[in-house]
């Protein structure tokens, strides 16, 4: 079994001149209190309709649980008078869960309030707090088969409770689907504990197995690559969505999202060992992961340094890893000016 090469490429703390030092704190700390002054003001709101809502359905406010970006991404858009979301997720009990959702919007001055219940993963009710009634949402009926495969808390409950939550295939249609993504069905029951399965409706999609299967790393700080089928082969492709580059600070000039192929293989205990080298690991930050290849990639919490940097480490990647590099780097370069962050 060949072994992946880890690559860590880590940022130096950039010197500043006194000058401009004095200028960066000055305005730094102006933010800053500009940034508490709405966090303690949206904190105590977020509180207040939590406790409102967890007391709806008989529940302490501790049971939900704050999707964990929520908190990054919602400060920066605070802090830059953006539109802010806040997902709280309760505790499954008996396949039921709870879903509360409350954006602010800081330029209308105005919040919004969402309060559903879910079962098996999908919708079942949502809360009218105008009226203060529960809404039954009617939506698809559950054949026998599906209830028993979500019941199962199988892996393949996993990939059907996805599918069910945003399109509505029969049977047949999912037979169509699992025979087409076998692999993919077969690489998720061995990499579940990291890997989570996404499906995409393309374009030309005309009929409801009409969609496209993909594994994605199960961490949500952890970016830059995915699994695919391609030909019946299983491929390995390095992934960058646009919002991403928003996590270190990036504006960016593009509309599509970033993918190429770096390795494939009609193995799928191949494929597993990549991503159990790539994926079974948890940070705390968000972290670009990068393949090159399916035996190596690199690895950097922020794109301009692993661009700046890919020179360099190039020298110790063959020639198809080296142009893998080459390729994401300058996708990132024509979408990005490095230089001025």
């Amino acid at each position: 079994m060949s072994k992946i090469e880890v690559i860590n490429f880590e940022e130096k703390v950039r010197k500043m001149k006194r000058s401009s030092k004095v200028n960066a704190f000055s305005g730094m700390i102006k933010m800053l209190r500009h940034s508490v002054d709405v966090f303690e003001f949206v904190g105590e709101d977020v509180e207040e309709r939590l406790q409102k809502y967890s007391n709806l359905v008989g529940k302490d406010s501790k049971d939900f649980m704050l999707n964990p970006t929520d908190m990054k991404d919602s400060g920066n858009s605070l802090s830059c008078g953006n539109p802010a979301i806040f997902n709280f997720m309760s505790k499954e009990v008996n396949k039921e869960k709870y879903h509360l959702r409350i954006c602010y919007d800081p330029v209308a001055e105005s919040v919004a309030t969402s309060f559903s219940k879910l079962s098996n993963g999908l919708l079942v009710a949502q809360y009218d707090s105008e009226n203060n009634i529960w809404i039954s949402h009617a939506g698809p009926e559950i054949s026998e088969k599906f209830a028993k495969i979500l019941d199962s808390g199988s892996p393949e409950a996993d990939i059907l409770e996805f599918l069910l939550e945003y399109h509505n295939p029969t049977e047949k249609d999912y037979q169509r689907i699992k025979q087409k993504y076998q692999k993919l069905f077969s690489l998720y029951n061995k990499t579940n504990c990291y890997m989570e399965p996404v499906f995409i409706i393309p374009k030309f999609a005309k009929k409801e197995d009409d969609v496209i299967l993909y594994l994605v790393p199960r961490d949500m700080f952890r970016h830059g690559f995915c699994v695919g089928m391609e030909k019946n082969q299983l491929v390995l492709m390095q992934e960058l969505h646009m919002d991403e580059l928003m996590l270190n600070g990036y504006f960016y000039d593009v509309n599509d999202n970033y993918r190429k192929i770096v390795g494939r293989t009609d193995n799928v205990n191949t494929m597993r060992n990549s991503l159990y080298r790539l994926a079974n690991r948890y940070t705390d930050d968000d972290i670009f992961t990068i393949p090159v290849s399916l035996n190596r990639y690199v690895e950097s919490n922020n794109v301009k340094s692993l661009v700046k940097r890919a020179a360099r480490k190039g020298a110790e990647l063959n020639d198809v890893e080296k142009k893998n590099l080459n390729s994401f780097c300058s996708f990132i370069k024509k979408n990005i000016d490095i230089n001025m962050y």
